[in-house]
C-alpha cells in the first residue's frame, strides 16, 4: 500500500511539473506592455571561439494582423559586476510583422564581458 501511494505521489509531481512554465531568464527584461503581443524563445548564449559572449533572441509578434516596433538595449558588466560602456547600450529599434519572428543576435564588446541584460519595450515614436 506504502508502494503504491508513493508511486502515486511521483506521477503526480511529474504531471505537475510537465505543465508549470519555465521559470524566466533573469538576463531578459519584457516591459510590462509587452505580455500578450509578443512571445520570446529562450535566450541562447554561448562563448564563441575568440572567448567573447554571444547572445541570440527570437522575439514572436503574436498579433496576426499588426507590425509592432520594438525597441532593445543590451548592458554589458565585468566578471566583477561592473557597467561595461557599449553602443549597444543604447535604445535600437526594429519591427516585426503580424505572425512573424524577428531574431536579435548580441555579441559583447571583449571577452571581459562575463555578464549581461537585455531589455525589451515597445518601440516609442
Amino acid at each position: 500500500m506504502k508502494t503504491i501511494l508513493i508511486s502515486t505521489f511521483a506521477a503526480a509531481l511529474l504531471l505537475l511539473a510537465g505543465c508549470a512554465s519555465p521559470a524566466p531568464d533573469p538576463r531578459l527584461t519584457l516591459a510590462p506592455g509587452l505580455k500578450g503581443k509578443i512571445r520570446v524563445e529562450p535566450l541562447v548564449v554561448r562563448v564563441n571561439d575568440r572567448g567573447v559572449t554571444d547572445a541570440r533572441l527570437v522575439v514572436h509578434n503574436t498579433d496576426a494582423g499588426k507590425t509592432r516596433a520594438f525597441e532593445y538595449r543590451v548592458r554589458w558588466a565585468d566578471g566583477r559586476g561592473f557597467p561595461i560602456d557599449t553602443v549597444t547600450g543604447n535604445w535600437s529599434r526594429f519591427a516585426v510583422p503580424p505572425g512573424a519572428a524577428h531574431t536579435l543576435s548580441v555579441t559583447g564588446p571583449s571577452p571581459s564581458a562575463a555578464g549581461f541584460n537585455i531589455y525589451l519595450r515597445m518601440a516609442e515614436n
